[in-house]
């Protein structure tokens, strides 16, 4: 396992996790549906929404990728799209999650 499939997050965050990584899949199909109807525009907005939220959520490996995500939707590069939407589902379903109580 990577050192990018381990994550801190804030413990106060935990019972929110769950329905962000399901909101986030159903995003990844309408990402793909995006792809094959050439909607550079949806796939820009999802790769958008899913930066802002990955990064309040403390997942920089996601925000990293939702924004190549958002830049392939600017520049209609829809084949490097498909090609983050895999590793973005991959570290979904690989990130090692530690709950932590984080002083701010």
């Amino acid at each position: 396992m990577s050192e990018d499939e381990k994550v801190q997050i804030d413990q106060d965050l935990e019972s929110l996790i769950p329905n962000f990584f399901s909101n986030l899949k159903n995003d990844i199909t309408v990402a793909r549906d995006a792809i094959k109807s050439t909607q550079s525009d949806t796939l820009s907005k999802i790769g958008h929404k899913g930066k802002g939220a990955s990064g309040s959520y403390g997942f920089e490996v996601l925000q990293k990728l939702f924004e190549e995500l958002e830049k392939c939707g600017k520049g209609d590069n829809f084949d490097t799209a498909n090609e983050v939407l895999s590793k973005i589902e991959n570290y979904m379903n690989n990130v090692q999650i530690e709950y932590v109580e984080m002083d701010y």
